[in-house]
């Protein structure tokens, strides 16, 4: 044997036993997180169902914790609901027609 065959049985003893511990550390079954092990495992269960529902949201509550309120802006306030319209007046056809109607029915409607 030469020199460099030496050498080489001298790194294939010492690589063995290196390759042989990576490669059982790797073959165990270890618990493995998908995502973390803070990640509920519920939401990989029904992802369908996950995505369809959406929680409940507040804008102004959500934006509000983004950053703290400056006390020198206006705050916002909702505008009034609007008025409903005025009832049109009727016309004394409409109001002629109402009363025959109702001589007709006997006085009901």
């Amino acid at each position: 044997m030469s020199h460099l065959d030496t050498r080489a049985a001298r790194n294939t003893r010492r690589l063995l036993p290196l390759a042989m511990l990576i490669g059982a550390v790797l073959a165990l079954p270890l618990n493995g997180y998908a995502c973390g092990p803070d990640f509920p495992n519920r939401l990989l269960i029904d992802r369908n169902g996950t995505l369809l529902y959406m929680p409940e949201g507040n804008f102004a509550f959500e934006a509000g914790r983004l950053v703290p309120t400056d006390s020198q802006l206006p705050h916002w306030q909702a505008p009034p609901p609007p008025m409903p319209p005025k009832p049109m007046p009727q016309s004394p056809e409409t109001i002629a027609i109402g009363k025959n109607a109702r001589r007709q029915n006997g006085g009901r409607g």
